[in-house]
């Protein structure tokens, strides 16, 4: 698992594109899927994230759920003197994944 209820954690894959990059926070286990992955409850912080429901329609939510494997916590993140206050989209997930990130379109 890469987090835990309680985590902060940034979306770092999502098949709804403007969630990559979110902060959220990890409430509770969801579940496995169909599939066998594991699913987080999720948290916005902030602004709602978009959604897609069970129709296909998309809604803004502040709660929802979401597979482990597309989250990294970011309570490991250094906090110091040199960290930037405000952190763009891209470096947030350069800094989750410890790579260089693809460019999303």
């Amino acid at each position: 698992m890469n987090c835990k209820p309680g985590d902060l954690a940034i979306i770092i894959q999502s098949e709804i594109s403007e969630n990559i990059g979110r902060i959220v926070h990890v409430g509770g286990p969801y579940g496995y899927a169909f599939d066998g992955v594991f699913r987080w409850v999720i948290t916005a912080e902030g602004a709602p994230m978009r959604g897609c429901v069970a129709n296909g329609q998309f809604v803004d939510a502040n709660t929802g759920f979401i597979e482990d494997y597309m989250l990294r916590p970011v309570s490991g993140l250094p906090i110091n003197d040199e960290t930037p206050i405000e952190i763009n989209v891209p470096e947030a997930v350069k800094l989750a994944w410890g790579i260089e990130a693809p460019v999303l379109s």
